[in-house]
């Protein structure tokens, strides 16, 4: 069903918004009307002072969250309800599931991992078997249930 991201792929991904959210503010126009940092009476040390002081994020706060997810066999237990703050868990082997999570009409969320678990939010996990998720009638009745259908 999905897919765990690893790492490092992570990471990159994390790193290129960084460099995006860097660089967006470059050619906004100021009040003038021309781009922001090209008036000639601005020089090097004040274009620097006058950058937002609002905090970025730091490549060190990807790591903090990826260190922050448990682990998938702590989250994905069949009878046990599933955080309602899911967000992804650790795979075995150093992956990570994104915690991909379906926005039903009712405001709740549904979850499902490796075509096997499922859950809404909060809820306790369901175990689709062997057969898969694919395969679950119950599953299908709460995506069902989720789209409003």
């Amino acid at each position: 069903m999905r897919r765990a991201a690893t790492l490092p792929a992570l990471l990159s991904a994390g790193l290129f918004a960084l460099t995006l959210t860097a660089c967006s503010g470059d050619d906004e126009p100021d009040a003038t009307g021309g781009p922001s940092g090209t008036t000639s009476s601005s020089s090097p040390s004040s274009s620097a002072s006058s950058a937002p002081s609002s905090p970025s994020a730091r490549p060190t706060d990807i790591e903090e969250l990826v260190a922050s997810l448990p682990s998938c066999t702590e989250v994905w237990v069949a009878d046990q309800p599933l955080p309602t703050d899911y967000a992804g868990c650790k795979v075995p082997g150093g992956g990570i599931d994104l915690g991909a999570v379906l926005e039903c009409v009712d405001g709740a969320g549904l979850a499902a991992y490796r075509d096997r678990f499922w859950a809404r939010l909060g809820e306790p996990v369901e175990d689709s078997g062997g057969g898969g998720t694919q395969q679950d009638p119950e599953y299908a009745t709460a995506v069902g249930l989720c789209q409003g259908e």
